[in-house]
């Protein structure tokens, strides 16, 4: 216990420069998100029927300004070329319209169109048109049960009444700036941002840890302290600065916080403290560029800022990969590594 409260003394002292550094690559991470934001996504819509209403589709996306600013829109009555385009990267979003998509909505069947995106989109560009289609989506099934509304009721305003909800829809989806322009930032985006920064963190405490690890671990091993309970002294303290940063940070940021992803934050620090005793008991100074050479990794295979390549979709257990999978299985396989990392540190020192 005494030795815990000494690491975390050690640490304590330094909470205010890892603050301070991981601001000055937070202010980096946000400078990209913002060019992402603001880039021009290329959709095209395939028309299956040549409709009169297709025009109804592309004037709520030209008319409207976040979408004017974000998307240049092309129009197909060709499938098999549109997704030819699609595969080679010449468009970055392809809507399928279906054959008898008008009727079906008045009918109240409601068949879908078909989104998909190119595999040289990031997660944060889809973010951006996943929030957009949603909006649009809620926005006309709710003009929808109005109408069914008025044609219930029968009376002689019927026609005159659909017009003007269906002037209300309209505009109502013009106007819509804000929903347009949030990103839809669901819980595995917003896990892997959580994770690349407790990594950023690590690598800093990396850096400002006590040199020559081995003859100060000597010290205390020749007055009777256990190894591994040294290395978990270390471990907790460690997981104790992450967390607390972290939670810290996810409050000012005013994040909904669940149960769950609490739970999967601190496996995530545990795992993160464990790649620090591990790195730095074999590899002392230089652990940090490791934990470096894994943020970048990790940064890149993410998907959040450019697209995932190949070789990152096939490392099954990648610690992304996992936090992709975010399955029972995937986050007891990070507690799994945590074991493997202490087994090796603890090999360390006891071959010292």
């Amino acid at each position: 216990m005494k030795f815990f409260i000494f690491s975390l003394k050690s640490k304590i002292k330094i909470m205010p420069i890892i603050c301070a550094i991981l601001l000055i690559f937070m202010g980096g991470f946000y400078m990209i998100f913002k060019n992402l934001q603001s880039s021009k996504v290329l959709l095209e819509i395939y028309f299956a029927d040549k409709d009169e209403k297709n025009y109804l589709i592309t004037m709520l996306i030209n008319n409207t300004k976040s979408t004017g600013k974000n998307i240049i829109l092309s129009t197909s009555d060709d499938e098999k070329l549109s997704r030819q385009k699609l595969k080679n990267g010449e468009i970055d979003i392809l809507i399928s319209v279906p054959e008898g998509f008008y009727q079906s909505i008045i009918n109240s069947e409601n068949k879908s169109a078909v989104i998909e995106f190119s595999p040289n989109i990031s997660q944060l560009q889809k973010g951006i048109f996943t929030s957009l289609t949603e909006s649009s989506a809620h926005m006309l099934s709710y003009t929808q049960g109005n109408i069914y509304i008025s044609d219930a009721m029968g009376d002689a305003d019927v026609a005159s009444r659909n017009q003007k909800l269906n002037s209300y829809f309209m505009s109502a989806v013009s106007s819509r700036y804000d929903n347009f322009e949030e990103v839809k930032n669901d819980e595995s985006n917003l896990i892997m941002q959580v994770y690349i920064c407790i990594l950023i963190m690590t690598m800093i405490m990396a850096s400002l840890k006590i040199k020559n690890k081995i003859n100060f671990y000597s010290h205390f091993i020749v007055r009777g302290k256990n190894v591994m309970s040294m290395i978990m002294s270390e471990v907790c303290s460690n997981f104790v600065i992450l967390f607390i940063i972290s939670l810290v940070g996810m409050v000012i940021l005013r994040l909904e916080l669940s149960f769950i992803f609490i739970i999967k934050t601190m496996i995530l620090c545990i795992f993160a403290s464990f790649v620090l005793e591990a790195s730095y008991s074999y590899l002392d100074r230089f652990s940090s560029f490791l934990i470096l050479i894994l943020c970048m990794v990790s940064t890149l295979s993410c998907g959040l800022f450019i697209p995932r390549l190949s070789i990152f979709t096939s490392m099954g257990f990648s610690p992304i990969n996992l936090i992709l999978a975010d399955s029972i299985i995937s986050w007891s396989v990070f507690l799994i590594y945590c074991l493997v990392l202490g087994f090796v540190s603890r090999i360390k020192y006891r071959i010292v």
